[in-house]
């Protein structure tokens, strides 16, 4: 013979209070020879939080120094390092064999460590990261345009896409020629505005130690094309310049005393 099972034990057994019955998924109550149904509401399951990209090595060759990113070649091709706020304290050249140990995402390569040669491991030093929409330690801030859409708007500046955009937390970045010819790497917002050009480091030009001098900094911002228009400062590698461009357009430059390093465009 079969045990009665009372609803109200079945209802603390499932974790229904006294009130909660209404609308609730089948399920049946065995009696005595009869079965009564009532409804269980059928409880959402939680996606599984993303997985952490796993740990990762690339070793190769530097082929490109873009202020804070080097592009390393190795034997598998070619991938955008990003060495983190200080890149001054590692000191690249183009040529030197490096290995990173780091994470890939949907940007580029993310180092924590860094070993020139044969020479010891040095642990890259990154601020805390802040947790928000687009930074590091939060979500992606979502793109109003494809890659496709950034492409073109470096065309339309006038600019030469040479590769595939990478995106970045909040832009995509192209790498491209701009109209002197020069490699460069272009970011692109999330809106598809142009707001940063950053050069290319010339194989032979070791890294700056100091800024340059203010006439310095004016006359390469006139060889490179632009017109220094005041706002100079010197910072410790690199003096800021305010210019505008050939089109007229108000920039703020970051020059080295090798050249323009890097063209910020007003957003």
């Amino acid at each position: 013979m079969l045990n009665r099972v009372r609803l109200p034990e079945l209802a603390r057994g499932l974790g229904v209070g006294k009130l909660g019955f209404k609308g609730l998924a089948a399920v049946a109550l065995i009696g005595l020879g009869t079965a009564t149904t009532v409804r269980l509401a059928a409880q959402p399951v939680p996606p599984p939080p993303p997985a952490a990209a796993a740990q990762a090595t690339l070793s190769g060759s530097v082929a490109e120094v873009f202020g804070t990113h080097v592009v390393l070649q190795g034997p598998a091709g070619r991938a955008l390092v990003d060495l983190g706020p200080r890149p001054g304290e590692a000191e690249l050249r183009v040529g030197e064999a490096v290995t990173v140990t780091g994470r890939a995402g949907p940007g580029p390569f993310r180092a924590e460590s860094l070993r020139r040669g044969d020479g010891p491991e040095v642990a890259i030093r990154r601020p805390p990261p802040p947790g928000g929409p687009g930074g590091p330690g939060g979500p992606r801030e979502e793109a109003r345009i494809t890659p496709d859409q950034a492409v073109a708007a470096v065309r339309a500046a006038g600019y030469a896409p040479t590769g595939t955009p990478t995106r970045g937390p909040r832009h995509f970045d192209v790498p491209a020629t701009n109209p002197r010819g020069e490699a460069v790497r272009l970011h692109v917002d999330l809106d598809g505005r142009l707001y940063k050009e950053v050069w290319a480091r010339p194989a032979s030009a070791a890294r700056p130690t100091s800024a340059p001098s203010e006439a310095d900094a004016r006359r390469l911002a006139s060889e490179a094309g632009f017109t220094p228009t005041g706002g100079f400062s010197a910072k410790p590698r690199h003096a800021e310049l305010d210019v505008t461009d050939r089109d007229g357009r108000r920039v703020r430059l970051h020059v080295e005393a090798d050249g323009v390093r890097e063209v910020n465009f007003p957003r």
